[in-house]
């Protein structure tokens, strides 16, 4: 019987014993990061892999944010500094609010700005989308609403492999460009700019980690790609632009001003260092770029920070991201020793939840919008290749829309591209890379 008694005794003392050894190990495991990457998931390929996996896990995608330019010095010096004309500096160093809805292969993208006008500070909201091979802009808010509504295939943007639409957040965390999944016009992709660009062209000249210093832990990306304003630049016939410039309302002295910027981009180097920080136990989220010239001097910096991990998604997005500018492309060559302008983003809401296909579609009702319809029946026809109506004014005779509102004169060429370089052209995060996306 005590035999029997020391058994059973030994018997649950093994039991317990067990218990708390699996206890303990369940625990242990728990408690590690599920996404740390181990040393035989680091090659080059599976970062790659693990880039493009993420940029196709994030639709659908609601995101709220604000943008901020602030100025590296007095407001109106800076603006001085990079050669930017504004009436009031508020136009350009402002913070602005940014909605974007992202999903199904369809975009839509608001962005609301102060704007001012004979001193008068006001506020307008631009929006556009894309969806069902439909391109859609306008503003809400402000100066004589208007809506423009037109098949996405008419639309061009420049040199190829160009985003058609700028998601600022979203490429300031490296997804980047958003283009057609095919020539129908129909669907569009996000991609991942790091693989992106090894893919269609660009050299990668190494990955690997680092073992300390500021980014130790950290895997590093080294990318020779296309500068983008050589790669814009390229695409613009100069002779074309002199002529068009003549019979523009620029005196003398600004034309030539505008003509030799053209012709300092275009002399600009082809390529540029682009370097990256990738964190392995957030799959690989970028944590840290900069920009080099071909003489390894600084250009631009950023960091993103504060992540949140969407579990949904597996997913790591940063809800700031800071970006520092050592130069910039309105005055070609020159270099600032302490930053000369400063942006940030910040994030005040990630929602992934089901976004209906209505949600795309801009639908102005506001009495007094003006509607250019290019998809409306008949609309070939008509000036501009747009059938104009005004919201509430039916009995009113409504003026056809000329051409030039519709489409701009060439002497306007060199507007669009100098307005483009300085709200599109520098990135939020300073690492568009090849990628020339028009403001929207």
């Amino acid at each position: 019987m005590k035999s029997l008694t020391k058994d059973r005794s030994l018997m649950l003392q093994t039991v317990v014993t067990c218990t708390l050894i699996f206890t303990c190990l369940h625990n242990c495991v728990l408690e590690q990061p599920t996404a740390t990457a181990n040393d035989d998931d680091l090659s080059p390929q599976h970062v790659l892999e693990t880039l493009r996996e993420n940029a196709s896990l994030l639709t659908p995608i609601s995101l709220d944010y604000t943008h901020e330019h602030i100025p590296g010095r007095d407001p109106e010096e800076t603006l001085a500094e990079l050669d930017i004309r504004r009436n009031d500096p508020r136009e350009f160093l402002n913070k602005s609010e940014h909605n974007v809805l992202w999903g199904d292969g369809r975009v839509y993208v608001s962005s609301t700005r102060p704007l001012v006008d004979d001193g008068v500070l006001s506020i307008h909201v631009w929006e556009e989308s894309y969806t069902d091979g439909v391109h859609y802009s306008g503003r809400r808010v402000g100066q004589d609403p208007i809506l423009f509504k037109q098949p996405a295939s008419r639309i061009t943007n420049g040199p190829p492999n160009t985003s058609v639409i700028n998601l600022l957040y979203l490429r300031s965390c490296g997804y980047d460009p958003v283009l057609w999944s095919d020539e129908s016009a129909e669907r569009l992709e996000l991609h991942s700019w790091i693989p992106f660009t090894i893919d269609s062209g660009g050299t990668l000249e190494g990955i690997h980690r680092e073992d300390s210093g500021e980014h130790s832990g950290l895997f590093r990306v080294d990318i020779i790609g296309p500068n983008p304003v050589r790669e814009l630049a390229d695409s613009i016939d100069l002779e074309a632009e002199k002529q068009a410039l003549k019979s523009s309302l620029e005196t003398p002295e600004r034309q030539a001003e505008l003509i030799k910027r053209v012709e300092e981009w275009k002399s600009a180097p082809p390529t540029r260092n682009y370097t990256f920080w990738l964190d392995p136990d957030m799959r690989f989220a970028i944590r840290a770029s900069e920009i080099r010239n071909n003489h390894g001097q600084l250009l631009v910096e950023s960091r993103c920070e504060d992540f949140e991990h969407l579990p949904e998604r597996n997913v790591w997005l940063p809800r700031l991201c800071t970006v520092r500018h050592f130069s910039y492309d309105t005055v070609p060559g020159r270099l600032f020793q302490d930053p000369i302008l400063i942006e940030e983003a910040r994030v005040s809401s990630i929602d992934l939840s089901p976004i209906e296909a209505s949600r795309f579609v801009l639908n102005h009702t506001e009495p007094g919008t003006v509607i250019n319809d290019g998809t409306a029946s008949g609309a070939a026809n008509e000036p501009g290749g747009y059938l104009r109506t005004v919201i509430g004014e039916k009995e009113k005779e409504v003026d056809p829309l000329r051409v030039d509102d519709v489409n701009p004169p060439k002497a306007s060429t060199w507007r669009w591209f100098v307005s483009v370089n300085i709200l599109g052209l520098i990135v939020l995060v300073g690492f568009l890379g090849w990628r020339h996306i028009r403001h929207a």
